[in-house]
């Protein structure tokens, strides 16, 4: 019985170690880049994602979908009414379908950022946190060889309102925790001094 569990248990790490080695070497091809500090965002504002080159720059070809709550997100349009916005004149080809699956041909002479698409947030929606996914992701090399095949990369976007009212509630109990310290602080010594007063008297 035991050595079933044994080895039921070094199945589960083994899998867990392949999991990791393979989102590991996924960042290390690409990656992907906010246009906001922490990702947080409220109603209204636009944040744009880039996908970038990471360490390995003999890549040719990115294929893949992107994945978020059409209820609170958009993709936007450019000025030129495309919904992407290419950074580099060595990017050969860009597609977007409707079903928001993509394809990036001809990047093995990108240096870093590809393409950059912004996700606008619905005017008027309430959300905690919402994630925007790039899945089914296959990467190809220059020679078409499979480097990543169905990996996910995934940016949460946070409530920036909310944030805010967090901070205002984290300052207000840190006020009220010195406080109290203060007034602790203050009583204790106004009882040392009556002691001391009293055993003046004795």
């Amino acid at each position: 019985m035991r050595n079933k569990i044994k080895k039921q248990l070094c199945i589960i790490f083994i899998l867990f170690v392949i999991f990791n080695i393979l989102k590991t070497s996924s960042a290390n091809v690409i990656s992907l880049n906010s246009s906001k500090k922490d990702n947080l965002v409220k109603a209204g504002e636009i944040i744009e994602i880039t996908i970038t080159k990471g360490d390995n720059q003999n890549i040719a070809e990115i294929d893949g979908q992107i994945a978020y709550d059409t209820n609170l997100l958009e993709i936007v349009s450019y000025d030129n009414g495309k919904k992407y916005k290419n950074l580099s004149d060595k990017v050969e080809y860009f597609k977007l379908t409707q079903d928001n699956k993509f394809t990036i041909i001809d990047i093995a002479n990108v240096e870093s950022n590809i393409v950059t698409i912004g996700f606008k947030v619905k005017d008027g929606v309430e959300f905690d946190t919402t994630e925007i996914k790039f899945n089914k992701l296959s990467v190809f090399d220059t020679n078409l060889t499979l480097v990543i095949d169905e990996a996910e990369q995934v940016i949460t976007l946070k409530n920036k309102s909310n944030q805010n009212w967090m901070n205002v509630v984290m300052i207000v109990l840190i006020i009220l925790i010195i406080f109290a310290i203060i007034i602790k602080i203050a009583n204790k010594s106004k009882k040392n001094r009556r002691k001391s007063r009293a055993n003046r008297y004795k």
